[in-house]
């Protein structure tokens, strides 16, 4: 009897074992991942891939896995702050005074034999994807550099010295697409940047967009430099002309209003207010940042219907010795416009024109009272385009402007 139940245990183990093993063979294979992933994502599960293995049977990362891995510094364009492990305060009296002043001590001595510096750069198009065979050239201040080009992951990296500095400077390009240039600063004063004679942090990697050219078109394009006509009241400028509108020049249609006054008073103190203002009951505009790291600086296209304001203001303050205020339209600033509009009974536009203006947008400038600022307007009505085919400048046929494709 108790020889029998233990054949039915072990019966009973075999079938068990058996059915897993059958079921293991007859699971589906997991489905290949989509080729048009971005490889944002792609990183993300290669990542999660490595990361959730169990201790002792983990590889070493590669690839973007290792680009991306836990613990490594991504910089975008070229804008972060070093490795923010040690602040210090370089005052005098503070703190950790004396911690700065031996740091400088410690970077002075590395200086004579040049201070090693490694970064990775992940070249990727506007929608996160890799961009493989992109040409790179990386220079190490003072030193001779790399080139080369990025590999199937859109991966390229560079090691060497620095000499007398404290930057990465790098150029990427590809047929197709507009350059990206840009320095990546090693140091920066009060930080702890460098360890044991290395750049910290040790292999960034450089998250590099490149732009694709589109779709350009040939636009108005100007520099204006124009003194303001009359004080204290608005005057209209026509973006198609380039002028300010009648009495005080050649345009017809007021598509931007610009109010200047000024004041002065005691101890050299005076003061600027600047509007701009867009006067048609459906024009307007928004602020954008430039992309500086790309000759073509704006985004593609305008919005599309809300967002637009009718006004901006702008000061400037100032006594012989400080400047109270200065609220100018900075160098980095772009305002996109829509004038010209018209709507149906309904609200919704049925006509428009579309445009940008480039920072700075300065005013009291000499004794003329100079307005300077430059602008592209799209010559086709509804069509939202920004991106100037640098080569067909309506305004001006002899100047190409910034926004040139390479």
């Amino acid at each position: 009897m108790r020889r029998r139940i233990v054949w039915a245990s072990v019966g009973i183990a075999v079938f068990a074992i058996l059915s897993l093993l059958t079921q293991r063979k007859a699971r589906p294979a997991v489905p290949a991942d989509d080729a048009n992933v971005s490889a944002v994502s792609a990183e993300h599960r290669v990542r999660k891939a490595v990361v959730d293995r169990p201790e002792g049977v983990r590889p070493a990362p590669s690839g973007l896995a290792a680009a991306y891995a836990p613990g490594v510094v991504v910089v975008t364009n070229g804008v972060l702050e070093p490795d923010l492990r040690h602040n210090f305060d370089p005052r005098p009296g503070m703190a950790d005074h004396e911690g700065w002043e031996r740091y400088r001590e410690e970077m002075r001595e590395t200086a004579k034999h040049g201070e090693k510096g490694k970064a990775t750069f992940h070249v990727v198009d506007t929608d996160g994807n890799s961009v493989a065979g992109a040409d790179i050239s990386a220079r190490f201040f003072g030193d001779s550099g790399a080139r080369g080009q990025t590999d199937a992951d859109g991966l390229f990296t560079v090691e060497g010295r620095t000499l007398n500095g404290a930057s990465l400077s790098y150029t990427v390009n590809k047929q197709g697409f507009y350059q990206t240039r840009a320095t990546y600063q090693l140091g920066k004063r009060g930080y702890r940047c460098l360890e044991n004679g290395r750049w910290i942090p040790w292999n960034p990697t450089l998250r590099v967009t490149l732009k694709e050219i589109r779709k350009p078109i040939p636009m108005y394009l100007k520099r204006v430099s124009l003194p303001m006509p009359v004080r204290d009241q608005p005057v209209g400028f026509d973006f198609e002309a380039g002028e300010w509108v009648a009495p005080y020049g050649r345009g017809s249609s007021p598509d931007m209003q610009l109010t200047y006054t000024w004041t002065t008073g005691e101890d050299s103190w005076r003061r600027h207010d600047f509007t701009v203002e867009f006067t048609n009951s459906q024009d307007g505009a928004y602020m954008a940042q430039k992309d500086e790291y790309c000759p073509f600086m704006s985004e593609y296209e305008a919005w599309q219907d809300t967002g637009y304001a009718k006004r901006f203001q702008y000061a400037y303050e100032r006594t012989s010795d400080r400047i109270i205020q200065d609220s100018k339209l900075g160098e980095h600033d772009i305002i996109v416009f829509r004038v010209r509009t018209e709507a149906d009974p309904q609200g919704k536009i049925v006509n428009a024109r579309y445009g940008k203006i480039y920072g700075p947008f300065e005013f009291a400038q000499g004794r003329e009272k100079l307005v300077r600022f430059t602008y592209y307007f799209n010559p086709t009505p509804n069509d939202r385009n920004l991106e100037f085919d640098g080569e067909h400048n309506l305004s001006d046929p002899k100047w190409r402007g910034p926004d040139e494709p390479r």
